[in-house]
């Protein structure tokens, strides 16, 4: 878990300003001890990202000056331990793919309730990932259509497989080394290719592939926040 940043804030960009305003409205009834400030300009917000550090940022991903994407990069690239939530009325497969490959820290969609945002503050401020429920729900369908269509084509070697159940166990490359008697490097090389085969970008989306198509053992698999 991140240590909290001085001045317990919490940063909100929307350019929506009904949407802006009501999001810290309700901020500022479920964190009282915290300040909210809110941005309806992206490059704005990026002024003041630049000038002072907040324990979390929330941000739409269609903003008129940059997107949100772009927005998380610049994020990141002046405060590498960001945590970030991404409030957002798209809920497209792309965008769901990408927001996943970015590794963001919550993911709230406008369709749901307004209960979910301070769930997700309160998760993601506690050091664990929040998916709102309806998030999930899209996610889920969307993984599963992605293992029936893999599925027949996944051809796994058995070291391969043995990798991918330590990834699923929450095995580092140095653990890993060490109880399979093998260099991190041909650890490292295994862990790509599994990459490849099961068409994924991060280790999130790994273990939630193996795991729903039956590829490894979750019987004694350690669940990760990350």
């Amino acid at each position: 878990m991140n240590a909290a940043r001085k001045g317990g804030r919490i940063l909100l960009v929307d350019d929506h300003e009904l949407i802006l305003n009501g999001l810290g409205q309700v901020l500022k009834n479920a964190f009282v001890s915290r300040e909210i400030v809110g941005f309806s300009n992206a490059l704005q917000a990026c002024d003041e990202i630049k000038k002072e550090k907040s324990d979390l940022y929330i941000i739409d991903l269609q903003l008129k000056e940059m997107s949100g994407f772009e927005l998380i990069d610049t994020i990141r690239k002046f405060d590498s331990d960001a945590l970030i939530i991404v409030s957002t009325m798209h809920e497209e497969v792309w965008n769901i793919n990408r927001l996943m490959e970015m590794d963001v820290d919550g993911i709230v969609l406008k369709s749901s309730a307004a209960e979910h945002i301070v769930q997700a503050v309160n998760t993601v401020l506690s050091g664990n990932r929040y998916l709102c429920p309806r998030f999930s729900r899209i996610q889920n369908r969307h993984i599963s259509k992605h293992i029936s269509g893999k599925k027949k084509q996944i051809a796994l070697t058995p070291q391969e497989k043995l990798i991918l159940q330590h990834i699923v166990n929450g095995d580092t490359t140095h653990r890993m080394a060490e109880k399979l008697f093998l260099s991190e490097n041909t650890i490292e090389t295994h862990r790509k290719n599994l990459f490849m085969k099961l068409d994924v970008h991060n280790v999130a989306q790994l273990v939630s592939i193996a795991l729903r198509a039956g590829l490894v053992n979750d019987e004694f698999s350690i669940c990760s926040n990350r």
